[in-house]
């Protein structure tokens, strides 16, 4: 999503991330992108498909078992899509924990 140099605009690409149970990223010019934190950020979890394929010492510094916990929900579908038997409670406790972690290690 790209958008308007704008605080509105900026706002509801934001708000975007904190409607959604799971965001894509993916890998670009590198593994720690500011799509990341954004996402974190607005309370989403991170849906990204090729995170497994980062090197190790990237990985040390991801929540892997955040993000592994998140897609091993009941009804969590590939691509982070939510289907029968999804459970709420448990994707917020993930979801929270993951927020955590974005305020004690993804801030300055």
């Amino acid at each position: 999503y790209i958008f308007e140099a704008t605080a509105e605009d900026e706002m509801n690409y934001k708000r975007m991330y904190g409607d959604a149970w799971f965001s894509f990223s993916e890998k670009k010019a590198g593994w720690h992108t500011n799509r990341f934190v954004e996402i974190v950020a607005a309370g989403s979890v991170p849906w990204m498909s090729d995170i497994e394929e980062a090197p190790r010492p990237v990985q040390s510094t991801f929540p892997m078992a955040l993000l592994r916990a998140a897609r091993a929900l009941p009804g969590v579908l590939p691509g982070g899509r939510i289907g029968p038997g999804f459970n709420q409670t448990q994707y917020i406790e993930v979801a929270s924990q993951l927020l955590r972690f974005g305020r004690h290690r993804l801030t300055t």
